[in-house]
């Protein structure tokens, strides 16, 4: 006697393809995907909303009265634009490029139509002489636009050398530069050197530094600890005995300094 072989099938396909599509499941993602489409078309048109709402539309400029050298007119293309287009951290780029003169730039939205333009002018610190040309520089050695305005004096740093071209905004990082501007610092910020201001610095030579006071006093130094060599200067130039009208200079590279007399 011959056993037949029942075949089984799988119930759950049931052999329809399209069963799926009648499921809760289905029914689920399908709800689902309308609402993720609602929700991005609904943000979509929110947004759009928001960009052309006169509400957003930039009114005022507001500028840092330090800041009186910008002109106006590289602010126009933002009246009337969406405060939400405004690429801020770009056009502050921008300002910095075209204005050396700029330092700490900060551009600042104001919801829901200012825009606020902050900033430190760099104050010109010393005057340096370099690729024969004489240029007007801060205390970190940028290259400032003009000249010195009448009545005005800087001291003069010199023997200064560099390969690259030399442009208003350029920094002057070297260590010759950075030196000279450390010699100015220490002696203006003592103030038993009140009387006396510098008046030309010569970096033509790290081991043989010389700088030149008000009343023609020559002072030598080298590279090295200068904060020191300043406190001794002071204690020098402090002496009641001392007649600088008969020294020529005063040499402080040793350990003792040295007085060369006219």
């Amino acid at each position: 006697m011959v056993k037949r072989r029942r075949s089984r099938t799988s119930g759950k396909s049931g052999g329809n393809p399209f069963a799926f599509f009648g499921t809760p499941a289905f029914r689920y993602i399908l709800a689902g995907g309308i609402v993720i489409v609602v929700v991005f078309f609904g943000a979509r048109q929110a947004a759009q909303a928001l960009f052309d709402s006169r509400y957003f539309k930039i009114k005022t400029v507001e500028i840092d009265r330090t800041l009186s050298f910008l002109d106006k007119r590289d602010f126009a293309p933002l009246n009337g634009k969406s405060i939400f287009s405004v690429d801020v951290v770009r056009f502050q780029r921008s300002l910095v490029d075209k204005y050396p003169q700029m330092a700490q730039a900060s551009m600042t939205k104001k919801f829901p139509d200012r825009i606020l333009v902050l900033a430190r002018k760099r104050a010109p610190f010393a005057q340096i002489y370099i690729q024969n040309k004489t240029f007007l520089i801060d205390d970190q050695g940028i290259i400032l636009f003009g000249a010195p305005e009448k009545g005005e004096e800087f001291p003069l740093i010199s023997g200064i050398f560099s390969r690259r071209r030399i442009t208003t905004g350029s920094a002057l990082g070297g260590e010759s530069t950075l030196l000279a501007l450390s010699i100015i610092k220490e002696f203006q910020n003592n103030h038993s050197f009140s009387p006396y201001v510098v008046k030309k610095v010569d970096m033509d030579n790290l081991k043989e530094i010389d700088f030149y006071l008000s009343n023609g006093l020559k002072i030598i130094v080298d590279k090295t600890d200068i904060e020191r060599k300043m406190n001794t200067l002071a204690m020098v130039l402090s002496r009641s005995r001392l007649d600088t009208e008969q020294v020529k200079y005063i040499d402080l590279r040793f350990k003792d300094p040295i007085l060369g007399t006219k």
